[in-house]
């Protein structure tokens, strides 16, 4: 939802989760597909990117390092270095796919969406 006038941001992924996880979980290097929306800029764009994860709870994405956290039923939280954004998302049981997205909690006007697939054992 890009009207300003309106409050309206929603996102909906369904994955499926386990239980017992932790951050190595996550580990590997996955491929990446992010959508962005922008209110304040007017703008939308997609970016391809590879992120890995050192199962450690560390890890990078276009060259930016970030933390993460998994709990134990796969939710994700993104700390990206030197950011007050936060993101939050879902990993799959088997560590294969994640999703994570940030619905503007910030109030910065950006909206995204981002999903990776593992693409190393």
């Amino acid at each position: 939802d890009i009207d300003p006038l309106n409050e309206f941001v929603g996102i909906l992924v369904r994955i499926k989760t386990g239980s017992g996880l932790n951050d190595s979980v996550l580990k590997g290097t996955y491929a990446s597909t992010a959508f962005f929306s922008s209110i304040m800029q007017s703008s939308n764009f997609l970016r391809k990117s590879v992120v890995t994860f050192d199962g450690e709870g560390n890890g990078q994405g276009d060259g930016a390092p970030f933390t993460y956290t998994v709990s134990t039923d796969g939710q994700i939280t993104i700390q990206p270095f030197m950011s007050q954004t936060q993101w939050t998302g879902q990993v799959s049981g088997d560590g294969e796919t994640f999703v994570w997205g940030d619905t503007d909690n910030s109030g910065d006007g950006e909206t995204s969406i981002e999903i990776g697939v593992r693409v190393d054992e």
